[in-house]
């Protein structure tokens, strides 16, 4: 029995290498995209720890303790979630604070972060800059800053434990200085 011709002009025999060929073309072309999927979620999820601050030219350069008119810093503190600190910090911790958080450098892709507070810091020229600031278990600290402008940008410096430890310390010294207990808000 003779193989019967096919319309496109091949015969059964000639065609099954062919679609072999293409099947198995497609499959390679299928492997390599899902391989560069995986290798690029892994290296998103994989990210390396920050050691140090590697590119301080773009980090974020606060506004020097002299602009500064004042700064208030929001926090959780104490026993229950319900509790937070919110006082006016005194002169005398705005150099300490900012420490915290320098040198630094932008993150273009920040991570999900612990946050721990917020600051907020109102220059004499009526700039007014919003600080998250977060705990990240790392050598290097985190934190984002919304300007004026709107734009939120992420930056990766500093270090989360000293911060804590200042953020408490500026709390300490603010009531300190008011005479006045814990306050719950």
């Amino acid at each position: 029995m003779e193989p019967t011709e096919r319309q496109d002009g091949q015969s059964p025999t000639r065609a099954w290498p062919v679609q072999l060929l293409r099947t198995g073309l497609l499959l390679v072309i299928v492997a390599i995209l899902l391989f560069g999927a995986l290798f690029w979620t892994m290296h998103l999820l994989m990210r390396r720890p920050l050691a140090e601050v590697e590119h301080p030219e773009t980090g974020y350069v606060f506004p020097d303790p002299q602009d500064i008119e004042s700064v208030r810093l929001r926090f959780p503190g104490g026993e229950g979630i319900e509790r937070v600190r919110d006082c006016e910090v005194p002169k005398s911790s705005w150099s300490k604070i900012i420490s915290c958080l320098t040198p630094s450098q932008l993150d273009p892709r920040p991570a999900k972060w612990d946050k721990i507070g917020v600051m907020t810091i109102r220059t004499h020229t009526g700039q007014k800059l919003r600080v998250g600031l977060f705990h990240i278990d790392e050598p290097v600290g985190a934190f984002n800053v919304d300007a004026d402008s709107g734009k939120r940008h992420y930056y990766r410096g500093g270090n989360s434990e000293q911060l804590r430890k200042a953020m408490t310390a500026a709390y300490a010294e603010s009531k300190k200085s008011l005479g006045t207990a814990d306050s719950v808000r």
